[in-house]
C-alpha cells in the first residue's frame, strides 16, 4: 500500500504536473514522486528532482497509446531513488507500469557507474518501443537540462562538466552510446523527437 501526505510543491513544477492530463492515477503518480523526491535537487543544484520526472512524463504525452506510459515515464526514477518497492508500484499501478518502470531501472547501484551504465545498454536493448520512448525522453531532458546549465558558465564549461564525477569524456560518450542503441533499437522513433534528440546531443558535444 502507498500512503501519500499533501506537501509542498514548488510553482516551477505545478506548471510542469498541470500540463499533463487529469487523470487520478496520474495525478497520484505526481504525488507520489513528490513525496519522494521531496526538496531534493538534480545534480546541477538549479532545480527540484521531480522536475526531470515531470518533462519526461510531458514529452511523452503526445505518442502514448494510454496513461500507463505516462505513469511509468513519471516514476521511471523511483525504484533507483526512492525507497518504494516495486511491489508497491505493482499493486497500485498494475504489471505493465511496474514492467517499464524496472526496463528503465539500475539494477544494482552498488557497481561502479561504468558498469551500470554498461548493464543498462544491455538491459535496454530488448526493451519495449515503449520504454524506449520514455528512455528517449528521459536522455532529451538530461541534455537539454546540461545544455540550460552550461550556458550559466559559458567562460568556464569545465565548472559545468565538473558536475559529473567521471568528466566530460565518459559522460558524452555515455550519451552517445545510448543514442546509438536507441535510434538503431527504436525504428519507429517519433520524427519530432528524434530531430529534439539530435539537436540536443550535437549541441552537448559542442560544449
Amino acid at each position: 500500500m502507498i500512503t501519500l501526505y499533501v506537501l509542498y510543491m514548488s510553482e516551477d513544477s505545478k506548471k510542469l504536473a498541470e500540463r499533463l492530463p487529469n487523470n487520478p492515477h496520474i495525478q497520484h503518480a505526481i504525488k507520489l514522486i513528490n513525496q519522494e523526491f521531496g526538496d531534493r535537487l538534480r545534480k546541477d543544484k538549479s532545480e527540484p528532482m521531480i522536475n526531470h520526472s515531470l518533462r519526461v512524463g510531458n514529452i511523452i504525452a503526445p505518442y502514448v497509446k494510454d496513461n500507463d506510459e505516462i505513469i511509468a515515464a513519471l516514476l521511471h526514477d523511483i525504484l533507483e531513488d526512492s525507497k518504494v518497492s516495486a511491489d508497491q508500484i505493482n499493486q497500485h499501478y498494475g504489471t505493465r507500469v511496474i514492467s517499464l518502470v524496472e526496463s528503465l531501472t539500475e539494477d544494482n547501484r552498488n557497481d561502479s557507474w561504468e558498469e551500470r551504465k554498461k548493464m543498462a545498454l544491455i538491459k535496454l536493448s530488448s526493451a519495449s518501443d515503449e520504454a524506449l520512448l520514455i528512455k528517449t525522453a528521459d536522455q532529451i531532458d538530461n541534455l537539454e537540462t546540461f545544455i540550460r546549465f552550461a550556458k550559466q558558465n559559458p567562460k568556464d564549461i569545465e565548472v559545468a562538466w565538473s558536475i559529473f564525477s567521471r568528466g566530460r569524456n565518459a559522460r558524452l560518450a555515455q550519451w552517445k552510446a545510448m543514442f546509438k542503441l536507441i535510434s538503431q533499437r527504436y525504428i519507429n522513433i517519433p520524427e519530432a523527437l528524434l530531430k529534439r534528440y539530435v539537436t540536443a546531443l550535437e549541441e552537448v558535444n559542442n560544449l
